[in-house]
């Protein structure tokens, strides 16, 4: 098992909600992106990342100034979320990265979610796919059966559904990292096909 850089670096940080965020919401910029969504009536998750050459560090020293100014050009309410970022709101910086070959595991250890697959949080399944790895791993224990038998049925049952998800990751990263022009058109004509054609399959039982 492997980790690879995707060439980007994100941060994630919770905010009280602007006036008018009703759902998933992202603003694409050259190379980055800021993305928000609603938690409740008060609060708002936000994610935003930019591309970088190399796995950087941010120093919590000057992170709030350097987002500020990193996302300054982007439309509202973008600059207004950043202005009123203080110094005791937590932000969480990292290098994105993937599992290049997926680890489910050996013997009588399994691993689930990001520790076994690992992968640009751009289709937003990494908990989801945690979630389901537990639930197909519970089904398959509570069978009766040799332990070295889990491992096998294991990836056989999830291999595909994690591989699908993957795909679909690749694409929208290629997708994002088009030049400005065509990718906006791109999206602008196909944004609702393409959320579609992502998301229907994750619908079916895993």
């Amino acid at each position: 098992m492997g980790v690879k850089f995707r060439g980007q670096v994100g941060w994630r940080f919770i905010v009280r909600r602007p006036p008018g965020l009703e759902g998933w919401t992202v603003f694409l910029g050259p190379q980055s992106a800021f993305l928000m969504l609603p938690i409740g009536d008060e609060l708002a998750y936000c994610y935003a990342d930019k591309a970088s050459a190399r796995s950087i560090d941010d120093p919590a020293q000057g992170t709030i100034e350097r987002l500020r100014e990193k996302f300054a050009a982007f439309a509202g309410p973008v600059p207004e979320v950043l202005a009123r970022l203080g110094p005791a709101d937590p932000i969480h910086f990292s290098a994105i990265e993937e599992v290049t070959h997926p680890c489910y595991g050996q013997g009588r250890v399994v691993l689930i979610g990001d520790a076994a697959h690992a992968m640009s949080p751009n289709m937003a399944c990494g908990a989801a796919m945690a979630f389901e790895d537990a639930l197909v791993l519970a089904e398959i224990v509570s069978r009766a059966g040799a332990a070295s038998e889990v491992v096998p049925e294991f990836v056989r049952k999830r291999s595909a559904r994690v591989g699908w998800v993957h795909q679909q990751t690749d694409r929208r990263d290629h997708l994002r990292s088009l030049p400005p022009t065509m990718r906006d058109v791109f999206v602008r004509l196909l944004s609702g096909r393409l959320y579609r054609a992502n998301y229907r399959p994750l619908l079916a039982l895993p």
